[in-house]
Formats: C-alpha cells, structure tokens, sequence
C-alpha cells in the first residue's frame, strides 16, 4: 500500500525552513511591547496570530507525518 520507502522529515530542507518560520511567528516578539491594541473579537491582535500560527503548526506537522512516513 506505501508509494515508497518511508522517509524522515529531518532530512528535507523545506521541513525545517517551514518548521523554523512557524515557530518564529508563534513568538509575537515583532509586536511592540505592550501591545493591546487593536483589539479583534474580544482578543488583543498578537493573540489572534498567536492561535493562527499554532493551528498552522498542527496543519504542518498532520501533513509533514502524512507525507513523509507513509
């Protein structure tokens, strides 16, 4: 049923410069300090991107381990 043999994440570049890009923007350092504005559904901005970027994450790695170890 697999299409090949399985292969690990760790060895494909774009993994990891995916993995390192979600995990810089799941840090909301580029925001100012202080930051509480503006405010959108109730949530200050950086806590939206925050929830974004982590559902992102989870997408990425779904589709990493469906993809690479077949």
């Amino acid at each position: 049923m697999a299409s090949g043999p399985a292969r690990e994440p760790a060895k494909s570049p774009v993994f990891w410069v995916v993995w390192l890009l979600l995990i810089l923007f799941s840090v909301p350092w580029y925001f100012p300090s202080g930051t509480y504005e503006p405010v959108v559904a109730g949530l200050p901005l950086w806590v939206l991107t925050i929830m974004i970027v982590s559902v992102l994450y989870a997408i990425f790695i779904t589709v990493s381990a469906h993809k690479f170890w077949r």
